[in-house]
């Protein structure tokens, strides 16, 4: 009896041990769920449809070797951090800071926070809507070394919806786009309301927009791309009413 008596007890004083032990923090997901390779693969080409809608946007973009889209900016970062093998490096990135941290506050859900500063806010956000539906929230405060001043148009941030089938994308959507073009007196501001991308779609790009000058809209602009046939370029200029006249 004196044994058994001495088992439990020493039962019940792990028990209260385990009881008396604060909770563990919530840890942060190293392994990244949906941030694997065909992810990335998909966001790289986003990227590359991007860089293909800014250059119909402004035709000069097609001499830069480095043309502004977050999503290929995105892209690069990530798969600098995930992937150890790859050949990019963070002088080819076309922004100031390429050394990240990934949060997971929640299920599929991916803050991408750059560590050169202390305190840093996140750069852009990733989360998995419904499946092969995913939502990349830009934070375009902290793109201004990306975009220029075009960040101060509006507070709004740059949402891009991703659609995939058969680990490829099939649709993209992104809203206010933001870029800045020439320097000092020849600055404007390229503001892109909304593009659409569609794979199999009649129409596989559209896109609305104007272009700003001093922030003032000075141009509204409308493209669609058909799946075969002549792109449909329209570029109406906005008269602007002089109130010293």
């Amino acid at each position: 009896m004196k044994i058994v008596f001495l088992i439990l007890y020493f039962l019940s004083l792990l028990s209260c041990t385990d009881q008396s032990r604060p909770p563990e923090p919530p840890s942060i997901l190293m392994t990244k769920p949906i941030l694997d390779h065909h992810f990335l693969n998909v966001l790289n080409f986003s990227g590359s449809v991007e860089t293909e809608i800014l250059k119909l946007v402004q035709p000069s973009f097609k001499q830069h070797q480095k043309i502004p889209s977050q999503l290929k900016i995105l892209s690069q970062i990530l798969d600098l951090h995930l992937n150890k093998k790859t050949k990019n490096k963070s002088s080819d990135i076309f922004i100031n800071c390429s050394k990240i941290k990934i949060h997971s506050p929640k299920k599929n859900t991916y803050e991408i926070v750059p560590v050169c500063e202390k305190n840093s806010l996140p750069l852009a956000i990733i989360f998995e809507k419904e499946k092969n539906i995913y939502i990349v929230e830009f934070k375009q405060s902290e793109w201004k070394s990306v975009i220029g001043d075009s960040v101060i148009l509006n507070q709004k941030d740059k949402i891009c919806k991703i659609v995939i089938s058969n680990n490829k994308l099939n649709e993209l959507t992104c809203e206010n786009t933001l870029i800045n073009t020439g320097s000092s007196l020849q600055l404007e501001e390229i503001k892109i309301e909304k593009y659409e991308f569609y794979r199999q779609g009649s129409v596989q790009i559209r896109v609305q927009g104007g272009r700003y000058k001093d922030f003032i809209k000075r141009s509204s602009i409308n493209i669609i791309v058909p799946d075969s046939g002549k792109i449909d370029f329209k570029e109406d200029e906005i008269l602007i009413k002089d109130e010293f006249e």
